[in-house]
């Protein structure tokens, strides 16, 4: 699976939903912050999502990717 580096911007990730932006894309962005994280010494991570309709997915996603580094995930919902 490839990765379009151009998703990454200095404050955010950006990217089409379903071309660059699908759930096993975004459990891969949470295994590599879940391991950058955790290399720093945080293992309480927080998520959240906004009402789109592919955030529930894409925040399920986000989650197993930091579970699977050993963080403590924290969901605040919408």
């Amino acid at each position: 699976m490839e990765i379009n580096p151009l998703i990454f911007r200095e404050y955010d990730i950006r990217g089409v939903v379903d071309r660059d932006l699908t759930p096993e894309i975004v459990k891969r962005i949470g295994q590599g912050f879940g391991t950058y994280a955790g290399n720093r010494g945080a293992r309480r991570l927080v998520v959240g999502r906004d009402g789109r309709l592919s955030s529930k997915s894409f925040v399920e996603s986000l989650t197993s990717g930091l579970l699977s580094t050993g963080a403590e995930v924290i969901d605040v919902g919408v």
